[in-house]
């Protein structure tokens, strides 16, 4: 299972769900205008969902669920501090944060 932040209109989950088509991916973002282009975006793809989802309270996910946590330049503009803690919180043991970002 993967999570992925701040996904905007769906990049990266539709990548990685038409890659890895086992995988099943909830894209995320805070925006609900950019939940609706992901969900455009992803349709036809059965195993994403996508969801308005505030990283620095992730509450609506249970503790160590996700396999993957993805966030494309998303932590730059949140208290970092919380959505770290929220995202290591999510991610079972032994999952894996992958993180791009300016500078």
């Amino acid at each position: 299972r993967m999570l992925d932040l701040a996904s905007g209109p769906g990049e990266p989950s539709k990548l990685f769900a038409t890659e890895l088509p086992d995988l099943h991916v909830t894209c995320t973002d805070v925006a609900s205008d950019m939940v609706e282009a992901a969900r455009r975006r992803t349709a036809g793809l059965p195993h994403v969902t996508c969801e308005v989802v505030d990283m620095e309270d992730m509450s609506q996910f249970a503790s160590s669920t996700f396999d993957l946590v993805t966030c494309s330049y998303g932590y730059m503009f949140v208290d970092l501090d919380k959505a770290l803690a929220e995202t290591r919180r999510v991610l079972r043991p032994g999952g894996s944060p992958l993180s791009a970002h300016w500078g």
